[in-house]
């Protein structure tokens, strides 16, 4: 059985609930703003252990007006991001949730990171 988005009533207005689907066996459930247009500057909110993408939600609106596409996945096991049992991985590169296969999967060209922490 597929997962589903989060319904829309739960999000603040501007952020969006999808899947980006078959990164290395997974369906990678992510909540993204200012994704229109496009083009935009990339920032990859990754949560940590016990939080979910949807951590992120009241610094998504602000990133976007900022002129930026704000994307933050639930990591592998995390909310809708199911683990499945059969795909191994062995280290961050290779993660099905690391960050440069989504970064990758969302067509942005280019890498910059800057690490952030949702504990605000």
């Amino acid at each position: 059985m597929l997962a589903t988005p989060l319904e829309t009533a739960t999000l603040p207005p501007g952020i969006r609930s999808r899947f980006v689907r078959g990164v290395n066996g997974l369906d990678i459930h992510i909540l993204e703003a200012g994704y229109a247009p496009a083009g935009r500057p990339l920032v990859l909110l990754l949560h940590g252990f016990p939080e979910i993408a949807y951590s992120w939600r009241k610094v998504m609106p602000a990133l976007a007006d900022a002129g930026f596409h704000a994307v933050a996945p639930d990591q592998r096991g995390y909310g809708r991001t199911k683990i499945k049992l059969k795909t191994r991985t062995s280290s961050l590169d290779s993660s099905p949730s690391s960050p440069s296969m989504i970064q990758e999967s969302s067509s942005h060209p280019t890498r910059r990171w800057r690490e952030m922490d949702s504990n605000f």
